[in-house]
């Protein structure tokens, strides 16, 4: 509950104190890691990051089995990508987590295409060993889908230049 709130004083006490093992899941299969990045706490991140204990190879239990990495990337929020950052430059992201496909054949990279947001998707191919070759659930490879969201994107432009 405290990762989920981004209260850090909370979560510095829980940490300090091992009152709980912060790789577990709650009722929902969620564990903290994956609560911190979605409801967009880097602080909180930085906190459970800094324990060697945590592990990075958590999965949202309700969700398809997404990654932290996943849910970093499940939108274009300036403080998502901060979540990445800090997600792709800690020692323990492993190529097979950057690759990491979730039940519906969905990677992080693809997750930052499909929501447009460049910074978190230039931020994943600049690290080594990430899959750029990425299909979707309906076969689409990820360069298919950025190009399909850029005419999206030009489009709506267009038509609001237009009204």
């Amino acid at each position: 509950e405290a990762c989920k709130e981004g209260n850090n004083e909370k979560v510095e006490d829980i940490l300090k104190n091992e009152e709980v093992d912060i790789n577990a899941s709650d009722l929902e299969g969620r564990p903290p890691l994956i609560y911190a990045v979605m409801h967009e706490h880097p602080s909180t991140l930085e906190l459970l990051l800094s324990k060697k204990d945590t592990k990075m190879d958590v999965f949202d239990g309700s969700l398809n089995s997404w990654s932290a990495l996943h849910w970093a990337c499940w939108g274009n929020q300036e403080v998502k990508t901060e979540c990445l950052r800090l997600l792709v430059t800690d020692s323990r992201c492993t190529t097979g987590l950057l690759n990491h496909k979730n039940l519906k054949n969905g990677t992080a990279l693809g997750h930052a295409i499909s929501m447009q947001n460049m910074d978190a998707a230039k931020l994943l191919i600049e690290q080594p060993g990430i899959d750029v070759s990425g299909y979707d659930e309906d076969g689409m490879s990820l360069l298919e889908i950025a190009v399909e969201q850029a005419n999206t994107a030009y489009c709506d432009e267009s038509v609001r230049t237009a009204t």
